[in-house]
């Protein structure tokens, strides 16, 4: 389903406008639409999982974290790229959302929340003890971006704008696909949807990996962005 000319055309207004942005106003308000621009995105993302099937993550900045420390030990144990970091971010918060979607995922409402939520919990209590590897409560630190400051401040707000881009393409598609249709399904009557053929498993556990990715690439950019990471910042129910 393509989109009517006029709002193609109000798309492409916006995009233009959001990218020229960082080249027309200061530093405070860049930094500031660099937040709003990866908070929105965030809500994009948790749509997948949260709007769309209908089951409410309270954990999910589990996957934001594991982003954030996946650059961050990548770049600072390993000695390599920040791309490198981010792939790693984007694959190990996809894995991570796996495994525990396998089980996670079968229970419903309240307590799924409930127990997505003790996830986060946990994860922040093993990350703060794994000292040699993620710094503990101490956090770690990485090298700041080459280029001088309004070099960086516009390179992640182009980051963070380009990966918002992408999460509301994948929604859209989604949206408009045999595997949206089946997470709407779900969200209003899982048994129901079920009986009529669509693999809920599947569906669910495979919008909760890409919840997770987004996640984990905003996490990835953040850190870097920030040059550092502890866990009672990148892995907070408030994220």
């Amino acid at each position: 389903m393509s989109l009517r000319p006029w709002r193609a055309a109000v798309v492409a207004l916006a995009v233009a406008i959001a990218v020229l942005a960082p080249f027309l106003v200061g530093r405070y308000s860049l930094r500031f639409l660099t937040s709003i621009v990866m908070f929105a995105g965030l809500a994009v993302s948790w749509n997948i999982i949260g709007g769309l099937a209908g089951y409410f993550s309270f954990g999910h900045a589990v996957f934001f974290g594991i982003g954030a420390y996946a650059v961050a030990i990548t770049m600072t144990k390993a000695g390599l790229s920040f791309w490198v970091g981010l792939g790693l971010a984007a694959l190990v918060s996809t894995v991570f959302a796996v495994v525990i979607g396998l089980p996670v995922l079968r229970l419903k409402g309240h307590y799924f929340a409930l127990v997505t939520l003790g996830i986060g919990e946990v994860v922040r209590g093993i990350v703060s003890n794994l000292t040699k590897l993620t710094g503990g409560g101490g956090g770690l630190s990485l090298p700041i971006y080459p280029g001088g400051i309004d070099v960086i401040y516009r390179t992640f707000y182009l980051l963070m704008l380009g990966t918002l881009l992408a999460s509301l393409v994948t929604v859209y598609a989604i949206l408009h696909s045999r595997f949206g249709y089946g997470l709407l399904a779900i969200r209003e009557d899982e048994d129901a949807a079920s009986m009529i053929g669509v693999p809920t498993t599947r569906y669910k556990i495979t919008a909760f990996a890409l919840s997770a990715m987004f996640f984990g690439i905003f996490g990835g950019i953040y850190a870097y962005w920030l040059t550092y990471v502890e866990p009672g910042d990148v892995i907070d129910i408030t994220i």
